[in-house]
């Protein structure tokens, strides 16, 4: 299927949503952090995160989610093994844990010197 640079990028924004849910799940960092192999972390996103595991998937196969079937448990399982060996995805859920440990917020007036008052 050809897309063009516009569908493809309506495909990654609508992708943002679901691997961001992912990727600040406390228990994913912790695991994919900690170097063990990434098969420990399919279970708890595939249980904690089905709708957005199934959406991402779609994503990568350039598919609507409403119209993405879920292969056989092992074809799926393995689709989602093989996000969380990629190094661009540790990558992401490393840049993660460390925005979430840095103490901030996130707020732009909770940052600033005068608190923003």
């Amino acid at each position: 299927m050809d897309r063009t640079n516009e569908e493809r990028l309506d495909f990654l924004a609508d992708m943002m949503e679901p691997a961001a849910e992912i990727f600040s799940d406390p228990e994913l960092q912790k695991i994919i952090n900690s170097g063990v192999a990434p098969l420990k972390a399919v279970k708890p996103a595939i249980k904690n995160h089905k709708t957005a595991c199934i959406s991402i998937l779609a994503a990568l196969e350039e598919t609507p989610v409403e119209e993405y079937h879920v292969p056989a448990p092992g074809a799926f399982f393995l689709k989602v093994l093989g996000l969380f060996s990629r190094p661009e995805v540790k990558a992401l859920f490393t840049s993660q844990s460390q925005q979430n440990d840095n103490g901030s917020s996130g707020s732009a007036t909770e940052n600033t010197a005068d608190g923003g008052k």
